[in-house]
């Protein structure tokens, strides 16, 4: 049974999330690597923007239309990358 929220009406919040369970965080997460090491980004560097920007990319609340894991990634990289 999916989840409700206090109303008793189905939590779409939780059912994207889940759903975004499912896109492939792996491929995001090693093309976020190559491009951070096309940008001459050290590899421990490399290692903690990439992980960050995949699980920004999971817990953000607001997708861009059309986004996937890689793209939405992609995204969260780049604003880190700016955030530095």
């Amino acid at each position: 049974m999916g989840q409700t929220t206090t109303n008793g009406a189905p939590d779409r919040g939780a059912a994207a999330s889940a759903e975004r369970l499912l896109h492939d965080w792996r491929r995001a997460h090693r093309r976020c690597l190559a491009y951070l090491e096309h940008l001459g980004l050290g590899e421990e560097d490399r290692a903690d923007v990439a992980q960050e920007a995949v699980a920004r990319a999971v817990q953000r609340e607001g997708w861009e239309a059309g986004g996937d894991a890689y793209s939405e990634a992609l995204r969260a990289m780049r604003e880190l990358l700016l955030e530095r």
